[in-house]
């Protein structure tokens, strides 16, 4: 919201350069936030699938409201995570 703020007054003040800078930022960090989400998916999926294939009760997403782990595995015996 800070940048969007800045970015508001220098398109007023008419300075293109910082606008466009403040704008270019913006995308950047965007990007990496998309990049390391779908990473970390993808990390969970891989590790999740191996642990299925060598015999593993496995769940993705185990959790409380916001608080979740990105994979448990689960221990029969015990009936628990």
């Amino acid at each position: 919201m800070k940048k969007y703020l800045r970015y508001v007054r220098e398109v007023s003040e008419g300075d293109k350069s910082q606008a466009e800078g403040l704008l270019y930022s913006l995308a950047e960090t965007k990007e990496v936030e998309v990049s390391e989400e779908a990473n970390k998916g993808e990390l969970a999926r891989s590790i999740y699938d191996k642990l299925k294939e060598l015999g593993y009760e496995v769940d993705l997403g185990v959790g409380v409201s916001g608080y979740r782990l990105d994979l448990a595995i689960y221990d029969s015996k015990a009936g628990r995570f």
